[in-house]
């Protein structure tokens, strides 16, 4: 069994105890003062009884120190405890107010690009309005009537290496669009943008990283310089289409075309490299 200490209960009553019967060995001593030997033995009981009075004041004295002792360790770690829990709470409540910073700088975010995505949802509807109405322009316009005739001697080849003189990398690349479209018929002039212009930006878009991406607006710029060139190269009589849209390139037209923009391309930038690598895949020019 495990020792257990006294309660303050339970010393009061052995001192109680002992004081009645320290009383007990005083009313004996008066009673038997006249005998000597009784004295003696009353006298060594009293003795013995104040011993252990002294004992157990002793005894209860050391137990009250131990248990304050022990009250007041735990306590302090009562104490200790709690200063961890403060210094806790104290972290919790920074990582709560860097939440809380998060937290708005999050909302200040997906305001900014909720703005953002309106602001180029509205550009590119613009565009697209645009380009819409440019193609939609384009089909209204007759382009199987008669061009106005050139002279009889007229010169194809002069004309286009008086045409390709003047080349940059916009027009290069889009006289690759016009070969690429050669041959081939089309509904609508949409069509054949989508075939022949979009479908070769997109491919260059996904095959580069995001710092050669080209511009925002690469769709409409190289779709008006292929419908622009188009006209062109039909008043010099150098390309002609049908009912059908059908595009014919001349061979003087073909044969300039791939001695400079295919064989001694303009210098340019990676974009429009990207576009006229994808472009000449689908190109075979037998001249």
């Amino acid at each position: 069994m495990s020792n257990q200490n006294f309660s303050t209960r339970e010393w009061v009553f052995v001192l109680i105890i002992a004081s009645i019967v320290q009383g007990s060995i005083w009313y004996v001593s008066f009673v038997n003062s006249t005998s000597g030997s009784a004295l003696t033995y009353v006298s060594f009981a009293g003795t013995l009884i104040s011993i252990i009075l002294a004992v157990l004041a002793i005894g209860y004295t050391y137990g009250e120190s131990i248990s304050q002792k022990n009250k007041t360790d735990t306590v302090s770690n009562q104490i200790s405890v709690l200063n961890e829990v403060i210094k806790s709470i104290k972290i919790e409540s920074q990582s709560l107010e860097h939440i809380s910073t998060i937290s708005d700088e999050l909302t200040r975010f997906a305001s900014t690009f909720e703005e953002k995505m309106s602001t180029n949802e509205t550009t590119v509807s613009q565009v697209s309005s645009s380009l819409e109405t440019l193609l939609n322009d384009y089909d209204r316009y007759d382009t199987t009537r008669q061009q106005k005739a050139v002279e009889a001697n007229f010169n194809k080849s002069d004309a286009a290496n008086l045409f390709m003189s003047f080349r940059s990398p916009l027009m290069e690349i889009t006289l690759l669009f016009i070969l690429a479209s050669r041959d081939k018929t089309y509904i609508h002039s949409a069509q054949m943008v989508e075939e022949n212009v979009i479908k070769y930006i997109d491919r260059a878009r996904e095959n580069s990283s995001d710092e050669i991406s080209g511009p925002p607006d690469a769709n409409k710029l190289f779709t008006g310089s292929f419908l622009s060139m188009q006209s062109i190269l039909k008043g010099f009589n150098l390309i002609s289409g049908d009912e059908e849209r059908r595009i014919t390139v001349s061979m003087e037209l073909m044969k300039v075309v791939k001695e400079t923009t295919i064989d001694n391309p303009k210098s340019s930038g990676l974009f429009y490299k990207q576009i006229r690598n994808e472009v000449l895949k689908d190109i075979d020019i037998n001249v």
